[in-house]
Parts: structure tokens; sequence; C-alpha cells
């Protein structure tokens, strides 16, 4: 399971669609047929799949980019290649504030959990455990700490190797949202 920045950061939402996936060639076979009239056998639908493929190789400018680059390996099995991206998104331009004229912009909350979990998956996925937890870590004080983002991180398949590790357990009772009232006195009981 992935996690782009449009589930937590309403800034980066606005500034950049996250997809899950890109578009197959049959998604845009489907759309250049109907909407635009164009016949995807035809020169025109040709030059326009040819440009679509060109712009999935050009190398993202930004962090939601990488991300994206990123979203795209890793659904397609390639959890090398995601690493890569996501690791390639910590020094990229993110959609947060800029601080300083002569800097780039910093990465959102949003952008730093995104990659954050997502490098904490493709490490569980490489079986490297330590670098895993370490990710997950930064995930977390990264603001993906909430009650749903835990049972996040204990049910995806992604993070299994991670699981298998007594430091993971330890790891997410340090994070666990501290509940209030009668409702937190009743949710620690279970």
């Amino acid at each position: 399971m992935t996690w782009n920045t449009s589930k937590k950061d309403e800034v980066a939402e606005e500034e950049y669609s996250v997809p899950n996936k890109f578009l197959t060639s049959e998604e845009i076979n489907s759309m250049l047929s109907t909407p635009l009239g164009i016949e995807p056998s035809s020169k025109e639908g040709e030059t326009v799949m040819k440009a679509y493929q060109e712009s999935l190789e050009e190398a993202p400018q930004d962090a939601a980019g990488a991300i994206r680059f990123g979203i795209q390996k890793t659904s397609n099995g390639d959890y090398e290649g995601g690493l890569e991206w996501f690791q390639a998104a910590l020094g990229l331009p993110g959609s947060g504030v800029t601080r300083d004229r002569k800097k780039q912009r910093e990465l959102s909350e949003g952008e730093l959990m995104s990659i954050s979990y997502n490098l904490a998956c493709c490490h569980s996925r490489l079986q490297n455990a330590s670098a895993g937890l370490a990710a997950l870590k930064d995930a977390f004080e990264s603001g993906f700490n909430n009650t749903e983002d835990l049972n996040t991180a204990r049910n995806d398949p992604d993070l299994a190797t991670l699981r298998e590790d007594p430091a993971f357990e330890v790891l997410l009772a340090k994070y666990k949202p501290e509940g209030g009232g009668l409702m937190g006195f009743l949710g620690n009981l279970f």
C-alpha cells in the first residue's frame, strides 16, 4: 500500500495531484477515442501516445513528481526503483513554505509523510528491516501517527518484514495517540 500526499496535506493536494497510478494504454486509448474525437490508431493518436510515453521518461523537477514516479515503480513491483525515486524526492523542491528566497521550497508535511512511509514500504519489501523501521519512525515524526495511520502500518502487506521485528511494536507503542476521557479509557482496555 502506498501513501500519497493527497491524504493529509491540503496544500500539496491543491498544488499537485499525486495519482495512485499512471494511466494505462487502454485508458489513454479510451480517452483519445471519445472526448477528443481522436482515433488511437490514427497518426494524431500515435503522436499523443508517443508524447505521453516520453513525458513518463522525463525526470521530475519536484518532490511530488518524484513521489509519483516512486509510486509507479513500486506498483509495478520495482521496489529498488521506487526507493531511488523516494530518496530523490527528499532533495527536490516541495510544495511547502519558502523560508528563504535563495532556497527551494521545503517539503510539505504530507510530502514528508508520503516519502517516509513509502521508503519504509520499499525497505521492508527489500528485506531491510532496520532502514525500514528508521523510515517508518520518520513517517511517524512527520505526522503519520493517528490511530488510522497506525492501523494502516499494522495491516499493510508492504510492511510485513518490519512487523516481524520486535522493534516494530515498540515503535508503534511510542507513537500511539493518547486517548482522553471515557473513549480513551475504553480504547486502552482493548
